[in-house]
């Protein structure tokens, strides 16, 4: 993954903090939208690769935004809402989570409402 605007020295200031927050926050929005939701998850991706915002920061804004409204992860399938989804389960593990199941749960969820079951064949709705 190319995140070189992410990791650059530069970004991880942390008086940067504040616009992280904010970039996360615009992002997130984003996964509800068809058109964008690849994009976002991409982002959000790298933003969470990068460590620009602490590990307890993260996990609020998971909670808060991500899982938020019912909103249950990104809109669509596709390799990075897949991706993301690894990194949230990773990120939740490592740190020190006692609970990763509840977002295995949400992945199982998740990956539900993009595939149909029918007697003979599965469907998969990709982004």
């Amino acid at each position: 993954m190319s995140d070189s605007f992410v990791s650059a020295q530069t970004a991880l200031k942390p008086e940067l903090k504040p616009q992280w927050i904010q970039i996360w926050h615009r992002t997130s929005r984003n996964l509800s939208n068809p058109n964008l939701s690849r994009p976002a998850a991409y982002l959000l991706n790298s933003i969470l690769h990068s460590a620009v915002l602490r590990n307890t920061d993260v996990s609020k804004l998971i909670d808060a935004t991500i899982f938020s409204d019912g909103l249950n992860g990104p809109v669509g399938m596709s390799d990075a809402a897949l991706s993301l989804w690894s990194t949230i389960i990773d990120s939740r593990s490592a740190g020190g989570q006692s609970a990763p199941h509840q977002i295995v749960t949400r992945l199982v969820n998740w990956l539900s409402s993009h595939y149909t079951l029918g007697s003979s064949s599965m469907s998969l709705t990709f982004v």
